[in-house]
């Protein structure tokens, strides 16, 4: 009996024949031996890519959840920076505030040591003064004390509106000229 195949539209009869184990007769409907045996290479084939492609979206599916970890973790730590660069800018902006505090506070306290120095300037001109003016009274006293203001008739007069006073001291020109002494009174050069 013919059979025609249904890929290739030939007729066929013959004996019964055999592919990968499986026996084929000239009854058997659909598919002469040549294309039986092409779709059963066809069919090996693809078996074979559809492990392949099992194996290969297990894999997908598998580097999927491995990069939906990653992502997540990189959620959390792109969180995580941007909490830091928050207080970090905060930091910053309080730093930059401090700074401007000190230096303000730097110009001041520079601006007081100036000051500080000059008035301690005028405190050691004043006190350099003060130490001469001292200096004069202490050989004033030291001068009165050597003997004190008398009159020709041997009194003490230490009364400033008291008549004048006879002279006690007599005073020299250094230079060359030492015939003239002047008299002179200790209470009245003092002063």
């Amino acid at each position: 009996m013919d059979m025609q195949c249904l890929w290739c539209n030939k007729y066929t009869s013959g004996p019964c024949w055999s592919v990968n184990g499986v026996h084929f007769t000239a009854n058997s409907p659909g598919t002469c031996k040549e294309c039986h045996v092409k779709a059963t290479d066809t069919a090996v084939v693809l078996q074979r890519e559809n492990k392949e492609l099992k194996e290969c979206y297990v894999k997908a599916r598998d580097t999927a959840v491995e990069l939906q970890r990653k992502n997540e973790q990189l959620g959390r730590e792109n969180k995580e920076l941007k909490e830091c660069h928050v207080k970090a800018t905060d930091t910053a902006v309080v730093l930059q505030r401090e700074n401007k505090e000190l230096k303000e506070c730097y110009v001041k306290a520079r601006d007081t040591a100036v000051e500080l120095q000059r008035k301690n300037e005028q405190l050691g001109r004043e006190n350099k003064e003060l130490e001469r003016e001292n200096e004069e009274l202490e050989a004033n006293v030291d001068f009165l004390r050597h003997s004190p203001p008398s009159s020709h008739d041997g009194t003490i007069q230490y009364h400033p509106r008291s008549p004048p006073l006879s002279s006690d001291v007599t005073l020299v020109a250094s230079d060359d000229s030492p015939d003239n002494p002047v008299p002179a009174n200790k209470f009245v050069l003092v002063s």
